[in-house]
């Protein structure tokens, strides 16, 4: 890996690297038509697609264009500029052309950056290049110009101007100028810091720029159906809690420390332009890393007010006034959003939609209602300045380690509406869908002005927001057609709306406003947009509604009785005296405290389950925007009963149940048996006539009857005949008197859609009828709809009888088609004489008509009280999400004027006072009417003058179902669109992108009409199905709370709420396990256990959700076989299931199961024949050729081709797939038959796999390579470096040479020989040529001198010299931080000339600096150390680091060697604003100081260079290099704090804690800190356990994505981490610790010591630990690197395993196993021996500063440590064999002198460490450990010897008192080891200066001592304070 120098190569490149598998996609080239003018492509330059895209996003932004324009960038110091504004420009301007790149690339070039051409990066670190570039040219034009422009002022006199005045007037001139400069994505983030403390007033503000708003998919959101982009953004900006801090107030006052305190951030200064950044690159705790590829919804309207922090109090206000006064704040977003009113409303309620359960209140409340993915002008000019308009999306397709990026985006000007999809060269123009559906990576917004125009021209232009409006605006637009939409209301829905219990206040004030004519007219229109021959017909919505009466009954002043009620049951329930209730709301109060939660209809209606309606919404799948509930009770009223004279009995009516389906028939009791079997036979024969009307010759006969004629003719009279005609006749379009074809049609309708979804044939939306306008509106938007409410039309254009443009906002927009709602037409068109009135009432109440145990949603038919009338009334309540609970809406419709039915409906069916009828006994007692609206909508009929291009739609009918609707709709948009499909059913995902990888149709046969059409309608029924709550969906309802709470990590809330479950529902098998699930994450796994074991032994059946639950059980218990064996069960007892045996694939590849993967596999594919489940099949043979090579040679390999090419044939030998086609070529590169895997590779397959062009030639020049086709390798790879694009590709370099060589050593004549030498050289000095700003051709030079020398037939004056190569290469290259890197693998082509070589370079540096010092200012101290640039510093570091690869840092003397450091040193001081190269000149420096340090013994060497490096670090957070190198000195001094910060700036985490863990593995105990050691090893046991979970859930992912060729890495990949010589250590380590400190009772520690099992063995531990992470020094220090690694990786198990025998050792005393502890004592004494053997007591310092630390290992063997420890093991084994003879079991223990003695040596040896010059506190954690592991070897003897503590018993009475004895002997040794950390302690605390080495001040110059002994102080402090604590710790620990 690259050092420091090449720190620019990672900043495009770091996101794209290091992953091995999550996800694979499948593409084909759109068949979208290729525009032909607007926009131009850009050409790919080798894998330039990260650029292009970026590009083409960018030029997106007008903001941003137009800053481009306004830049004057003609001078060089502007030249990246200046070629973005040229090209960005050029995108738009060039017609129908393709451009480049290359230019802006080359720019960058200039800058110092490094971009390779072929190379994969990352768009967003692209951007930050950009971003960070045009920065700094602007800096230099602000300097350049204001300085220009303070020359011009200081020209006055300095009469008129004062230095103040011109400091003031230079301050504001550079103000104005940066703020005219500043690029339009640059905005101010402000973070607020306050304190936690109730109270506390300390809050600190800071304020910081910032370009793009980075975003994360945490973990908890993976997964979320719903996810939007608002969410990410509420998650950034969440208020975060600082724990374990205090602010400055609160420690002056309290001295407290850890109070807490409170972060939130949000927008200071909102940008123009608003870039998103959505972070898509995961990370396993194993390390690896992986695409989330869950789909983020984004809309075309940003409101991010939500999200400002300085947002005014008016703002606040506004918004908070329109929320209380839009009537739109019920008319909804739809689809379950999180913008979704209705759902925010129900606050604390639980919404029954949502599952019951869940305070949804605080879900954010938007003032106006947009639908995502539209196009939007601004609806409310207050939320304006927050609102931004979507203008680009850019996309990564392919795996988180490579892929391709493609960019949407929108037109500028005329085009700003028209969507294209920019994929390199090719654009082609995109509905909005396209763009919905894709992955965003990066998100530009654009900020909106209240001025934007809407553009001049659309097909279709639509008033109205009504049903019919949005559905065909959604059908123009499904079928390619640009829509305009506009309302002059603020809300969607106009008649058909919904309205809260406010806002329906303000729509019946509206309503009589406008009745009276006192509504505000809208502006008139500009007559001078008319041209001549049109004429002008101003237009303005006529009043349609008349409110006849709106009042709060009387008895919604009574108080609310439910409170009441509640309170009084409860208190009987307990037993307990009732307390004197609350003062209790009136109805009314309480209804309008929860206003919020009605959702009131207009126009209600219902839907039939097999109506049009339905079945249009699932085609086109709007149905996934709202859901829908069954109207569970059809009700009717029977006619009030009357004397013979007329007079009425009572003035109650029978409301009953209507019987639906076939058994609700049978099952009542209002029927006779004989009329039960009339009217079954009267619906055989409507379903025969409905089946076949010619062949019903009864029915064809009696068509135009009455039907009340027909049912007499059949003899049903009486009740059966009023349950026809006025209960099952709800679908009949006459009311009372239908003719028998319409009422036959109205019952066939009826008993059609019986039994779809339940017994009833009607659903409902949920929230209201106002939610399908909407649900219409938003698929309208997804294709391109633009939407714009709160505009009034204010006329229309007409010319030559046909409608040319609509007046708008005084513009003119032209249209070919105009469809608009009747009430907007103007009265010419309208016919006066002809109008159509319903009447329309609502009644809120307290209860429902028909009161029963469940509540329910009913429809009841009115037709006792108003025959005539076809009357209605649909109540809904709290299951619809219409009104709080325990409140009912009852919604009266009905025919013509209906005067007096809602005083009858009253008068019958409820009460007018809260306590009236409590007397007559009613039974059940009758609702309270609260609130009742009665109005009348009049529409008149449209006439004869209706211009030709005008579509006039009706208003809401009294209809029943939205019958009528449709067919308007269909008819309208036939008559217009004759050719086209009415929403026709909607392409999946797959079927627009591509075959997924999972299609079932591999055949690729013609299907069966007839089987289709059962296909469709079996698709349309499970589509349908969707929208209602079935069994499964109300199990899942019910937990959850407990799902809720498991995803949040919430264990013990998961326990509560599946505890409340099982409370109701004891066999609820899911919630058991989940139960179990919360148990294992509280570690209480006992419980756990035996519930899972209850649930396996009593499950006879397993559903989905408990399997899933038992899956997560399993992982986290780290048990992957069990999941295995559960699927196994499940596949056993029931039926053979795709989805099960799919599952128990999976099992199997998470255990590598590789034979029972293959047999599973074969399984489902004879199941399923699915290509995708057979190439499973495949894949598990070729992994158990891996796993055992001999048998997959002989016999699995062949069997696996066999297996593809049986499959191949079947699809007539073509390729399906792209895995197919990569398995193909894996199973023929492992058979080692590459030559046909290539040419696979280049033929028509390779259309089907998504690798660039340049990956995939590489992939097929390396099978050529492997084939050995060296010709075809030789002309290939000069074909491809022909290109520019080709000669940053090593690669190809790499196969030319192979393949000249290769060819010059099979040729036999030397003159062929030397042409096809020559042939490659060639090759290099054009590519020199071509491209000289590339560094590829250069080192391709290198490489040819190097094999040519190798060959024999090297020329230098040929060829080149090679000095002379590596000086030019060097002056070229010295300004980049990859200089060095580069030329060293070749400077041993010069390896005899040195010298040369450093002389030349130093010419070089020399000339460098020469040039600096004529144009730099000169240092006050350094005359030779001038300001320096980047090229300037990279030149030095360059000269420094040749120098040392050549040994001269290690020759040189101690004078020598200082002096280089302090040269260094001064250089970097006048480097500090260039970070790149201060850090890499502070490594060099540090570098050189250790040198002393190892070989000079200098320790105050190694403190300054620790201080140096801790300054680089602080002054350059960039620098990583400095970190890593802290990290290892103070993990040697034991400060494992600091090293824990170090790591966490580092962010080292997932597999880097494998491979990049032992930098610090032993800080924590060479620090001896007890506490933090148990943390420390046992997270990272715990990241083993989940690595290996993770990496077995990448190997299922890659076998569901079909990524094939990266399973066998990825199991490999576990293969190493299982047997990682990390994981061992940290076990044992672990153990150790545990052993000695951590645990009490002695039982617990023989089981700790014992260990779950023998770890693996020693020598085939896999050592995963990076020691290259940066090169050496030099030479001789790299081959010393790597002995020191084999070394390291030796002392590793040597420590590991002597602890472990140790701890083995005494488990079996403790045992009483003799023989084995013998044989264990064996075994540790060799161990030791060899230790001793192998490791000295003084440890040699590191090799490099890079190097991993060594253990305490030698000095803990050869010191006194193990000494008392192994006296007493060795003693007790003696003991043990007296076999209970006291005398000898005494004699054999150690005496207590002896013990004293050796116990008195440790003493000492911490006595001796406490004074070294640099103190750590390991030697006295070993010192304690040893301790402590003789006490509890003590402890463990007098449990074996005595059988427990000495007071138990009188026997063996000398064995107790020597026990006695040596417990006393190790407690004066703690006693007398506490008095050296005393006196440790008190150095630190009281002469820290004495404990750490002192800055040489004479040697550093001025700068720089202030420097060290300023860092000094810190160090110091912070060494001294981990030292203390530790010291403290471990007096604890022996105190215990």
């Amino acid at each position: 890996m690259p050092n420091s120098s090449a720190i620019a190569l990672g900043v495009l490149g770091a996101a794209a690297s290091a992953g091995f598998i999550y996800l694979f996609l499948t593409s084909k080239p759109s068949a979208a038509r290729r525009v032909t003018r607007g926009l131009c492509g850009l050409y790919n330059l080798g894998n330039t697609c990260y650029a292009n895209a970026l590009i083409q996003g960018l030029s997106s932004i007008p903001s941003l264009v137009n800053w481009l324009r306004r830049l004057h960038c003609d001078e060089d110091d502007t030249r990246f500029l200046k070629e973005l504004k040229k090209l960005v420009l050029d995108l738009d301007a060039v017609a129908d052309a393709t451009l480049s790149a290359h230019d802006v690339s080359e720019a960058l070039r200039s800058h110092g950056w490094t971009i390779g051409v072929g190379e994969e990066h990352d768009l967003h670190e692209l951007f930050n290049v950009f971003s960070t570039t045009w920065e700094e040219e602007l800096g230099w034009t602000i300097e350049k110009r204001m300085s220009t422009g303070l020359l011009d002022v200081r020209e006055l006199s300095e009469e008129t101007r004062s230095r103040e005045v011109l400091a003031m007037e230079r301050c504001s001139a550079a103000v104005r100028l940066q703020s005219v400069l500043r690029a339009p994505s640059q905005g101010i983030l402000a973070e607020r810091i306050r304190c936690a403390v109730p109270g506390c007033t300390y809050k600190r503000i800071k304020h910081e720029a910032c370009s793009v708003i980075p975003v994360k998919i945490t973990k908890t959101m993976q997964g979320m159906r719903a996810l939007r982009v608002e969410t990410l953004l509420r998650d950034h900006f969440r208020m975060e809690v600082i724990r374990g801090a205090s602010c400055d107030d609160c420690k002056a006052r309290s001295g407290r420390t850890d109070s807490g305190l409170l972060k939130q951030a949000g927008f200071a200064k909102l940008p123009p332009a608003l870039i998103l950044r959505i972070e898509r690159l995961g990370w396993l705790p194993s390390g690896a890393c992986y695409k989330i590829d869950d789909h983020v919804d984004f809309a075309e309207t940003l409101d991010v007010r939500d999200f400002c922090f300085y947002r005014s109090k008016e703002a606040d206000y506004d918004r908070s006034a329109a929320e209380s006064r839009t009537p739109e704040r019920t008319s909804r977003i739809v689809g379950g959003c999180a913008g979704n009113a209705a759902r925010a409303a129900f606050g604390d309620a639980a919404s029954p939609a949502a599952g019951g359960g869940g305070a949804l209140g605080a879900l954010p409340f938007k003032a106006h209602a947009t639908i995502d993915g539209g196009s939007f002008v601004a609806e409310n000019v207050a939320a304006a300045r927050y609102r931004y308009q979507l203008r680009a999306v850019s996309e990564h397709k392919g795996l988180a380690e490579s892929g391709h990026y493609l960019t949407y985006r929108r037109g500028l000007g005329a085009n700003s509406h028209v969507w294209y999809l920019t994929n390199d060269s090719q654009v082609t123009r995109v509905p909005y869908s396209k763009v919905a559906g894709a992955q965003a990576y990066m998100l530009y917004y654009e900020r909106m002005r209240m001025d934007d125009s809407l553009p001049s021209s659309f097909d279709v232009i639509v008033v109205g927001t009504g049903l019919a409006e949005a559905m065909l605006a959604a059908a123009a637009a499904r079928s390619g057609c640009t829509v305009l939409h506009l309302d002059e209301c603020a809300y969607y829905g106009g008649e058909w709306a919904s309205f809260n219990l406010r806002s329906i206040d303000e729509w019946t004030e509206r309503e009589r406003k406008k009745e009276r004519g006192e509504d505000e007219a809208p502006p008139a229109p500009d007559a001078s947009l008319v041209r001549e021959g049109e004429s002008l017909t101003r237009i303005r919505r006529r009043p349609t509604i008349r409110v006849t009466r709106d009042e709060w009954t009387t008895a919604s002043s009574a108080p609310s009785t439910r409170a009441a009620d509640a309170a009084d049951a409860a208190g009987a329930a307990d037993g307990e005296d009732v307390p004197a209730p609350p003062p209790v709301p009136t109805w009314r109060e309480d209804a309008e405290e929860h206003w919020r939660r009605f959702s009131i209809d207009i126009s209600p209606k219902v839907l039939l389950s097999r109506g049009d309606l339905v079945r249009t919404l699932c085609d086109s799948e709007v149905s996934a925007y709202a859901e829908f509930k069954l109207v569970d009770r059809l009700l009717g009223v029977a006619p009030s009963r009357t004397e013979e004279g007329g007079t009425p009995i009572d003035t109650t009516v029978d409301v009953h149940r209507i019987p639906c389906s076939r058994g609700d028939i049978f099952d009542s009791t209002a029927l006779s048996m004989l009329d039960k079997n009339r009217l079954m036979k009267l619906l055989k024969l409507c379903m025969q006539w409905h089946a076949a009307p010619d062949q019903c010759v009864k029915i064809r006969a009696s068509a135009s009857t009455p039907f009340a004629a027909f049912l007499a003719a059949e003899k049903i009279t009486g009740g059966l005949a009023q349950l026809l005609t006025r209960s099952l006749s709800f679908l009949s379009p006459a009311g009372e008197s239908p003719t028998t074809e319409e009422a036959i049609g109205g019952l066939c309708k009826f008993m059609d859609s019986v039994g779809v979804f339940g017994a009833s044939p009607f659903l409902v939306p949920l929230y209201g009828s106002g939610e399908l306008p909407q649900c219409f509106a938003r698929l309208c938007a997804v294709f391109g709809g633009t939407y714009c409410l709160g505009r009034p039309v204010e006329g229309i254009v007409e010319s030559e009888g046909s409608v040319r443009a609509v007046l708008v906002a005084g513009q003119r927009i032209e249209c070919a088609h105009l469809l608009m709602t009747s009430a907007y037409a103007p009265m010419e068109w309208m016919n006066e004489e002809s109008s159509t009135t319903v009447s329309r009432a609502v009644l809120v109440a307290n209860g429902s008509v028909r009161e029963e145990e469940k509540e329910s949603i009913s429809l009841l038919n009115l037709g006792g009280l108003a025959p005539a009338a076809g009357a209605r009334l649909l109540e809904v309540g709290w299951e619809a999400c219409t009104a709080p609970r325990g409140y009912y809406v009852a919604q009266i419709t009905a025919h013509g004027d209906a005067s007096g039915l809602v005083d009858d409906v009253i008068a019958t069916m409820y009460r007018k006072e809260e306590g009236e009828g409590a007397d007559q006994g009613e039974k059940p007692k009758k609702p309270v009417v609260l609130r009742r609206i009665e109005w009348r909508q009049i529409e008149y009929a449209s006439g004869a003058d209706v211009p030709s291009n005008v579509g006039l739609l009706r208003l809401p009918d009294a209809t029943a179902d939205y019958g009528t609707v449709m067919e308007e709709a269909k008819t309208l948009f036939a008559r217009f669109w004759p050719d086209r499909d009415f929403l026709p059913r909607a392409l999946k995902k797959e079927q627009e992108d591509g075959e997924p990888f999972d299609a079932r149709d591999d055949e690729g046969e013609v299907k069966d009409e007839k089987k289709e059409e059962g296909v469709k309608e079996e698709s349309t029924l499970i589509s349908c199905s969707s929208l209602v709550m079935s069994a499964k969906a109300v199990e899942e309802r019910r937990l959850r709370l407990v799902y809720d709470a498991l995803d949040n990590f919430n264990s013990k809330k998961a326990l509560q709420e599946s505890d409340k479950v099982l409370k109701k529902h004891p066999n609820m098998q899911t919630a058991k396990v989940l139960r179990a699930l919360a148990l294992i994450r509280l570690e209480r796994l006992t419980e756990a256990a035996q519930i899972l074991e209850d649930v396996q032994a009593a499950m006879e059946e397993y559903d989905e959700a408990t399997l899933q639950a038992f899956v997560h059980c399993f992982k986290e218990l780290n048990q992957p076989e069990r999941i295995c064996s559960i699927y196994e069960k499940a596949v056993a007892k029931g039926k053979a299931d795709e989805n099960l045996m799919s599952h128990l694939f999976m099992s199997y590849a998470r255990v590598c199961n590789f034979k029972d993967q293959q047999k599973t596999a074969l399984a489902l594919y004879r199941l399923q024949p699915s290509q995708p489940y057979y190439l499973w099949a495949v894949m598990s043979v070729v992994m158990q050729a891996t796993e055992n090579p001999d048998m997959g040679a002989k016999m699995l390999l062949p069997l696996a081709q066999k297996m593809l090419t049986k499959v191949h044939d079947e699809n007539k030998k073509e390729w399906k797939n792209a895995q197919e086609v990569e398995l193909t070529v894996l199973v023929l590169e492992k058979q080692g038959r590459q030559a046909e895997a290539a040419d696979l590779l280049d033929s028509d397959a390779a259309a089907l796999l998504t690798h660039s062009s340049a990956m995939l030639m590489i992939r097929v020049l390396q099978l050529r390579v492997a084939a050995k086709q060296w010709q075809t390798v030789l002309e290939r790879s000069e074909e491809a470096l022909g290109r520019v694009e080709g000669v940053d590709q090593w690669l190809l370099w790499t196969y030319l040479f192979d393949a000249a060589f290769a060819l010059a050593d099979e040729c036999s004549d030397e003159e062929e020989k030397q042409k096809l030498i020559d042939r490659a050289f060639s090759v290099v000095t054009q590519a020199c040529e071509m491209a000289p700003g590339y560094r590829g051709p250069y080192m391709a030079h290198f490489e040819f001198v190097a094999r040519t020398e190798r060959a024999g037939v090297y020329k230098a004056d040929k060829y080149g010299d090679a000095v002379a190569l590596i000086l030019a290469y060097a002056r070229r290259f010295h300004s980049r931080p990859s200089c060095f890197v580069d030329l060293v693998k070749w400077l041993h082509v010069a390896k005899d000339r040195q010298d040369e070589v450093e002389s030349g370079i130093s010419a070089i540096v020399d000339e460098v600096m020469r040039k600096a010092l004529q144009t730099a200012p000169k240092g006050d101290d350094d005359t030779d150390c001038p300001t320096r640039n980047l090229g300037e510093c990279w030149a030095i570091v360059l000269q420094e680091r040749v120098r040392r690869w050549y040994g001269r840092e290690t020759a040189a003397g101690p004078t020598e060697r200082r002096s280089r450091v302090l040269r260094l040193a001064r250089a970097q001081l006048h480097t500090s604003s260039v970070q790149q190269p201060s850090a890499a000149m502070a490594a060099l420096t540090a570098e050189g100081l250790y040198l002393s340090y190892r070989r000079d013994g200098d320790t105050r060497s190694l403190y300054e260079a620790l201080l140096i490096l801790e300054t680089a670090s602080r002054n350059w957070p960039e620098d990583h290099l400095s970190r890593l190198v802290l990290m290892h000195i103070y993990s040697l001094l034991g400060v494992p704090g600091r090293m824990r910060q170090l790591s966490e700036q580092l962010d080292i985490k997932m597999v880097q804690r494998d491979s990049l863990g032992h930098l610090g593995f032993h800080a924590a105990e060479f620090g001896g800190q007890v506490h933090f050691c148990t943390i420390h090893y046992t997270s990272l046991g715990d990241f083993y356990d989940l690595a290996d979970r993770e990496i077995s859930e990448c190997l299922v992912a890659a076998y569901k994505n079909g990524a094939f060729t990266q399973i066998e890495g990825v199991a490999g990949m576990r293969r190493k981490m299982r047997k990682s010589i990390m994981a061992t250590a940290a076990d044992v380590a672990n153990r150790w610790i545990s052993a000695a400190f951590s645990l009490k009772v002695v039982e617990h520690v023989v089981t700790i010591m014992k260990g779950d099992e023998e770890p693996a063995e020693w020598d085939s531990l896999s050592d995963n630990r990076d020691y290259t992470i940066f090169p050496a020094a030099d030479q001789a220090g790299a081959d010393e690197a790597k002995e020191y690694a084999a070394w390291a990786r030796e002392e590793m198990i040597d420590l590991s395993r002597t602890r472990h025998l140790i701890m083995r050792v005494s488990a079996n005393v403790a045992k009483g196993s003799l023989e084995a502890g013998r044989g264990l004592f064996a075994n540790l004494s060799e161990q030791l021996a060899h230790c001793r053997k192998t490791y000295t007591e003084e440890q040699a310092p590191l090799p490099s500063l890079v190097n991993t630390p060594p253990s305490f290992l030698g000095e803990w063997v050869h010191g006194p440590f193990l000494v008392p420890l192994l006296r007493l093991l060795e003693c007790s084994l003696d003991a043990i064999e007296a076999d209970g003879d006291e005398r000898k079991e005494a004699e054999r223990l150690p005496s207590e002198s002896e013990m004293s003695a050796l116990l008195g040596e440790l003493v000492a040896r911490v006595r001796s460490a406490i004074d070294t010059p640099l103190p750590t506190t390991n030697t006295v954690l070993q010192m304690s450990t040893s301790l402590a592991f003789c006490r509890q070897l003590l402890k463990i003897m007098a449990l074996r010897l005595v059988g427990g503590a000495p007071e138990k018993g009188a026997s063996k009475k000398t064995v107790k008192e020597s026990l006695s004895a040596l417990s006393d002997a190790t407690r004066r040794a703690a006693d007398a080891l506490g008095e050296q950390m005393e006196r440790a302690k008190d150095k630190l605390e009281n002469n820290l200066d004495e404990c750490f080495p002192a800055v040489d001040e004479a040697f550093w110059n001025v700068e720089w001592a202030a420097l060290l002994l300023s860092e000094k102080k810190e160090v110091d402090v912070g060494i001294g304070r981990s030292q203390i604590a530790a010291i403290e710790e471990l007096q604890a620990c022996l105190k215990s």
